[in-house]
């Protein structure tokens, strides 16, 4: 299969029929609170699908294994300690740089003393460009940061079928595929960062390694794990709550690949939502981690959805045959909302005029931080970051004025719960959006009818009565 196939697979969506509901109030109610580890699985017969809505970074990984449950035991090394080698890892990886010049890069490693490092030479069309050496983030894990590629190395152990690293210190997931090749008569596991083609992660931190009902990491860090079977489908997922990252891999059994994987940095912002889905004529399956304290799940058209709690959020796996787009629905605050919808709402802002605005956060950590930008691509608002970092912002803008504020969000119903005092009195705002800044942040914002100067703080409803909320830059 294509890559232009493999891409069309996944983009594409599809249509509705009659409602079916699951309540998920119970089920919720059991998975509160954390756990250093818990695995559990759900397994349901009703239906869905979910667009792809929030800002996943997903990837295509294979594991050297077939499905089957096995205790993974991660390696501590890749190379034998005191044994010299050279050998390639990967050669003809083509690029075009800003400049629109081409390169092809070659890839050897090499040893070359017993006590020595392991080296990455890097040749650009058969001349040596970089030599890199091996650091080891956490046992099991070897890192090349270069100028030019970022290069991770690790083992898979058995029972694995898919590897999925965890970059950072922000970006959850960086889009990188993982390879796997011969070298010295080891077999790795690689993935690849070329600067003229993704952006750089800052770091490689870690990996996790899926079975096939659980996840490890090299690092050995307690994670939270759940699997879900719907229909013919399977997915495992986790939560890492140290570094406030979720996860998947899901088996679409249809697309005929290794399971496909994603990492999101939601675990944080009670609010946000993270979905995906898988579309063809031959079925859609979809995957969704809810906002904390979605109750209510109703999905329509025929098919198979489970639901399980990781972390205490509902995750709900649907699957159903041909190519239907599905409506998965669910309750949040005394509201009932559409996964699309709700993704919709909360990245949109409309003003006090009605113009609808997208709030978008900048890819890099640096001024601007944070825009407002119409439906019909003009810039409403920019902000900078040290403005945001000062404390809520305030701008006048289109007939009113919106409000900035950084920081943690424990309210879930932030669309709903939201409260703007303008002249000395509460009031409900126009609309409210929220996104996650580059750094990790959640930046909130909320449009009043209203000029700036009558604003004087913001709160949220908590049992019916207004709690002034000052947020700062937590």
């Amino acid at each position: 299969m294509s890559d232009p196939q493999i891409t069309d697979l996944l983009d594409r969506a599809v249509h509705h029929a009659p409602a079916m509901h699951l309540d998920a109030d119970d089920m919720l109610a059991a998975g509160r609170g954390r756990v250093r580890r818990r695995r559990a699985t759900a397994a349901g017969a009703l239906a869905g699908s979910l667009a792809v809505v929030a800002a996943v970074w997903g990837g295509l990984t294979g594991g050297s294994d077939l499905l089957g449950t096995r205790e993974i035991q991660p390696a501590t090394t890749v190379f034998e300690e005191g044994e010299t080698f050279e050998a390639t890892l990967f050669d003809g990886f083509q690029t075009v740089d800003d400049d629109q010049v081409g390169h092809s890069y070659d890839v050897r490693l090499s040893r070359t003393t017993a006590d020595g490092a392991v080296t990455l030479v890097l040749s650009d069309g058969g001349a040596v460009v970089e030599e890199v050496q091996a650091e080891s983030p956490v046992p099991g894990l070897e890192v090349f940061a270069g100028e030019r590629l970022t290069v991770a190395l690790w083992v898979e152990p058995e029972g694995v079928v898919a590897s999925v690293p965890l970059v950072g210190p922000v970006d959850p997931g960086g889009p990188s595929d993982v390879r796997h090749t011969d070298v010295d008569g080891q077999q790795v596991a690689y993935a690849v960062w070329a600067g003229d083609v993704v952006p750089m992660p800052d770091a490689v931190r870690d990996v996790y390694l899926v079975g096939h009902d659980d996840v490890v990491t090299l690092s050995g860090r307690d994670l939270e794990t759940a699997e879900l079977r719907a229909g013919d489908e399977h997915a495992v997922v986790w939560s890492d709550p140290s570094v406030a990252v979720w996860g998947y891999a899901v088996t679409v059994t249809w697309v005929g690949l290794p399971p496909q994987t994603g990492l999101s940095q939601f675990v944080d912002g009670p609010a946000m939502l993270a979905s995906s889905s898988w579309t063809s004529e031959d079925g859609t399956v979809g995957l969704s981690l809810l906002p904390d304290g979605a109750g209510r799940v109703e999905t329509v058209d025929g098919g198979d959805l489970a639901s399980t709690t990781l972390d205490g959020r509902a995750v709900v796996l649907t699957d159903t045959t041909g190519p239907t787009e599905l409506t998965v629905r669910f309750g949040l605050g005394g509201t009932t909302y559409t996964v699309q919808d709700y993704s919709a709402d909360l990245f949109t802002l409309d003003t006090a005029d009605g113009t609808a605005a997208s709030l978008q956060p900048r890819v890099e950590a640096r001024d601007p931080a944070l825009a407002l930008v119409a439906h019909s691509g003009a810039r409403l608002l920019e902000v900078g970051d040290g403005h945001l970092l000062a404390g809520p912002v305030v701008r006048d803008l289109a007939g009113g004025a919106v409000v900035l504020v950084t920081g943690g969000d424990p309210v879930p119903a932030v669309l709903t719960d939201l409260r703007v005092e303008v002249a000395g009195r509460w009031v409900t705002p126009v609309d409210v959006a929220q996104v996650l800044l580059a750094d990790g942040r959640i930046a909130t914002a909320a449009s009043v009818a209203a000029a700036a100067d009558e604003v004087t703080a913001v709160g949220r409803l908590v049992n019916g009565q207004v709690e002034r909320w000052s947020p700062g830059a937590g």
